[in-house]
């Protein structure tokens, strides 16, 4: 009787091979495995059979008889204790493998057996379910499987500066969410998928730039569903505070989500800011300022503010002392500065009365000869009006971004029109309001845009936003350097949008969901400068 025969010899074969394979029965019967291919050598061997189970499941026994896993000192039984992908038993070595002889191969169209492995020809990478490709050349799977691109790949990146966020396992459509950059991963959560907060979010998804893939964010403790939140990244956590809930009311509350446990954490309320929805708040490296805002989504302004300290889980409220009454306002904008001072501007507001009686049209800031923008140093917790001279126009809506020693605020609008004009502010200047920017003309006006700080290119990217047309898909690249715009971005071949967000990742931009023409995406793109 033959038993555990094993037969090599070095056969010629490709991409395309056929194997015959004819079992051996009883004492007399012999294996026969003949591939013919061309390519590369690799040795061809026969396993003794017992049955055929069909089409590349073929049942072994070896020497010992009986089943058992990989590399036991029993044999194992090819597609039984054989899982995928190694699930062919080569019975000489008693072990589990993917593959004996390339008909071995048929789960993995266009590959070839080679050392025991399905493998594609001449360098390819399998990218399934039934393709082998050049991943430095394919735009579908540029550099790796199912990393797609916008244009043409060409040494394993994409040619063109915008390439698509992938889509399995994205989160929802959504706009008025929001998101952050945590150093390897872009955290998405909350949101509204139809512009109501009655239909208000309160899940999310993490998205891994590296591998292009998508992971849910946990929903146990995490806050109630809301639109217009705000979030902070502390360097480990992303914070969430305020908004509006599905029953129309502003929030005052929030949670710390973990996004190496997946887990969340309440934000502790006492002594905490009153809810608002509209406001800012701003990471200082220990601390989250949360300032402004409006108190029920209708004009009922604020100009109060706190401290919150993930350390010890408390709030501070921020001293008022330098304050005028005018400046209660929303949608305006929050940077920190070098020294760790907090920087505000814009914004629409209330500029009647010391009361903070809400009015029906409201005013943008700077208004009536008050100053726009104020300054917070938290060592001594106290505000000052920074200089008007060459101060920019009343506006809400806007952007600001800090470059490292200025503040970059750009578009927005007033009461008339929407904005495309911006201008640099230097704390360390004695004229800070000099430097506007030229306004060419493909950085067009709008309000409800994007715009992130590129560090590692030292860029602003503004992008998106909306004006008397609907939504935007256009931007452009602002060079500090040279207090210039360096060119407008390529067109997307994804929709226009507002309400949407953008993070930066030090030489990227990630841009996700928001408001489309015909209603919230669940799609986004990367761009590259």
């Amino acid at each position: 009787m033959v038993s555990g025969l094993r037969i090599s010899r070095e056969a010629q074969w490709g991409a395309f091979g056929r194997t015959l394979r004819i079992g051996l029965r009883g004492a007399a019967s012999l294996a026969l495995a003949i591939a013919v291919l061309d390519g590369c050598a690799d040795a061809v061997r026969l396993e003794p059979t017992e049955t055929i189970a069909g089409p590349g499941a073929t049942t072994t026994t070896g020497p010992g008889g009986g089943g058992g896993a990989g590399g036991s000192a029993g044999a194992c039984i090819s597609n039984s204790d054989c899982a995928e992908p190694a699930s062919v038993c080569d019975t000489a070595k008693r072990e589990c493998v993917e593959c004996l002889v390339v008909g071995d191969c048929a789960a993995k169209p266009g590959t070839v057996c080679s050392k025991a492995e399905c493998v594609c020809p001449g360098g390819e990478t399998y990218c399934g379910p039934n393709h082998c490709v050049d991943v430095a050349t394919a735009p579908d799977d540029c550099g790796q499987c199912g990393h797609t691109c916008f244009g043409l790949c060409f040494g394993g990146a994409c040619t063109d500066p915008w390439e698509p966020i992938a889509p399995e396992g994205a989160p929802s459509p959504r706009s008025q969410h929001v998101a952050v950059w945590t150093g390897t991963k872009m955290v998405v959560w909350g949101g509204t998928p139809d512009g109501s907060p009655m239909s208000a979010l309160a899940d999310g998804g993490m998205y891994d730039l590296a591998t292009r893939t998508w992971t849910p964010i946990a929903l146990a403790a995490a806050p109630s569903p809301r639109v217009r939140a705000t979030a902070v990244w502390t360097g480990t956590e992303m914070i969430v505070w305020g908004g509006q809930s599905v029953d129309g009311s502003t929030l005052g509350d929030g949670a710390r989500f973990d996004p190496a446990t997946n887990k969340w954490t309440a934000v502790s309320s006492q002594l905490g800011p009153a809810p608002r929805v509209r406001h800012t708040a701003l990471w200082t490296g220990t601390q989250m300022f949360v300032w402004g805002g409006d108190a029920n989504d209708a004009g009922a302004f604020l100009f109060t503010g706190y401290t919150y300290t993930p350390a010890s889980d408390s709030w501070s409220p921020m001293s008022t002392i330098g304050l005028l009454p005018v400046i209660a306002r929303r949608d305006h904008t929050a940077n920190i500065l070098k020294d760790g001072a907090m920087m505000v501007f814009g914004g629409f507001g209330d500029a009647y009365g010391a009361n903070m009686s809400p009015i029906a049209t409201g005013q943008y800031f700077p208004s009536g000869g008050v100053a726009g923008a104020f300054l917070y140093a938290p060592k001594g917790d106290a505000w000052t009006p920074l200089s008007q001279i060459g101060e920019l126009s009343a506006r809400a809506e806007h952007t600001a971004v800090f470059d490292g020693s200025r503040v970059l605020v750009f578009g927005g609008r007033d009461a008339s029109s929407f904005l495309n004009d911006g201008a640099a502010y230097d704390p360390a200047s004695a004229v800070p309001w000099q430097a506007k920017f030229d306004q060419p003309g493909f950085i067009t006006g709008r309000a409800g845009h994007s715009a992130v700080w590129l560090e590692g290119v030292k860029r602003m990217i503004v992008w998106g936003g909306r004006d008397p047309n609907g939504p935007l898909g256009t931007g452009a690249v602002f060079v500090p350097s040279l207090n210039a715009w360096e060119k407008s971005t390529p067109s997307l071949p994804i929709a226009a949008r507002d309400e949407h967000t953008a993070v930066s990742t030090g030489t990227k931009m990630l841009v996700w969901g928001g408001r489309g023409a015909n209603g919230s995406l669940a799609d986004g793109a990367v761009y590259s400068p």
